[in-house]
């Protein structure tokens, strides 16, 4: 048996396989004590696509996996690397669109109401300290000196954000925000680029990036199924990466009648679909897509940041079934969102990825 699985991780990725480098394979190796997994020390590779080589053995059973990561952080545009005025203008789109929509959020269970009220605060804290670094940069300008009643207002302004009250107030918020577990720039690059994944907006005459996205799937997800060699296919994404796939997945008609199985581990897909429409229209898509032969979906309720796959209104998924991961972390795990990354050391979950169809697995 020989199973290809391409990997689609969430945000985050420092640079090519490193989901699959530092996540994956330590939690392969290491984690399923009834299956004995090794690595080929050379990299596999077909035309178009370089990963990973496991070989896998279950009592008289073996198995050859290989994985390929889809690299995608590079198509990103990072909010965080942007200038001080660029931050003001693209993050108060931001702020607002959390203050209209998070109530949606909001809605669907206790745990996101806490997560959603801790991001609009971490938005709130973050857009505070930009438009104090703007009011101190126009300090050092003399702009608007022509036009006296608008130079007493920002002289004002200025002397508030930069020896007032107002600067020794980010001083505070800077402080609580450097003990974070979690970078805030990387939280603002996040919650940034999900919002503008949802509104499919192009950018300065590029396109959108959901569809420059889903361009990149369909690549190394078209060299996959080119390849004769391998007798199962199975797509694996993770958090947002789940909404990448799915939105793929719902519309993609390849020249091949191979069937592909689809494994979503902490999907943001509740969320994504109380803000956007259009979501829920590609997961029923996708459930209706002949190509998908299977759907496991994996949560768990330690992880503040996903829930199961939401179905359509009258919509019956046989394919579709959703199992709880079974990791369980501490409360400040929970609260800090690190718990969001524990699919890749859950035995369960790693021993369904390993066997998939062709062995049992425990439920």
């Amino acid at each position: 048996m020989k199973e290809a699985i391409i990997l689609v991780p969430g945000f985050g990725s420092e640079c090519q396989d490193f989901y699959l480098d530092n996540f994956l394979t330590p939690g392969l190796l290491t984690l399923l004590e009834d299956v004995e997994v090794t690595l080929d020390p050379q990299a596999v590779k077909i035309p178009g696509q370089a990963g990973k080589r496991f070989q896998c053995q279950v009592e008289d059973e073996k198995k050859t996996l290989d994985i390929y990561e889809v690299y995608w952080d590079d198509l990103v545009d990072h909010l965080s690397a942007k200038n001080a005025r660029q931050k003001l203008a693209r993050g108060l789109n931001l702020f607002i669109y959390m203050l209209v929509s998070g109530w949606k959020i909001i809605r669907i269970s206790p745990i996101f109401f806490i997560q959603s009220c801790v991001i609009l605060v971490l938005v709130a804290a973050w857009y505070y300290g930009i438009v104090i670094l703007v009011l101190a940069s126009l300090a050092e300008q003399n702009t608007l000196q022509s036009i006296e009643f608008l130079q007493r207002g920002l002289n004002w302004m200025t002397a508030w954000a930069t020896e007032g009250w107002g600067w020794q107030l980010w001083l505070l918020i800077s402080a609580l925000l450097a003990i974070l577990p979690t970078s805030i720039s990387l939280i603002i690059d996040l919650i940034d680029f999900f919002v503008r994944y949802l509104q499919n907006e192009s950018s300065r005459g590029r396109p959108p990036r959901r569809a420059v996205l889903r361009t990149r799937l369909k690549q190394a997800v078209d060299n996959v199924l080119a390849e004769p060699s391998y007798d199962r296919i199975t797509i694996v994404a993770h958090s947002i990466g789940c909404l990448i796939a799915t939105d793929f997945l719902a519309d993609y008609q390849p020249r091949s009648d191979r069937a592909i199985c689809l494994v979503t581990w902490g999907s943001a897909l509740a969320s994504s679909t109380s803000v956007s429409t259009w979501v829920s229209s590609e997961i029923k898509k996708c459930l209706d897509n002949p190509l998908i032969e299977q759907w496991d979906d994996f949560y768990s309720h330690q992880d503040w940041f996903c829930s199961q796959v939401p179905l359509p209104n009258g919509t019956v998924a046989p394919k579709l079934i959703s199992r709880e991961a079974s990791f369980r972390v501490s409360l400040l795990k929970q609260l800090s969102g690190e718990s969001h990354g524990e699919y890749f050391y859950d035995p369960k979950v790693l021993r369904h990825l390993v066997l998939g169809a062709t062995l049992p697995v425990v439920s």
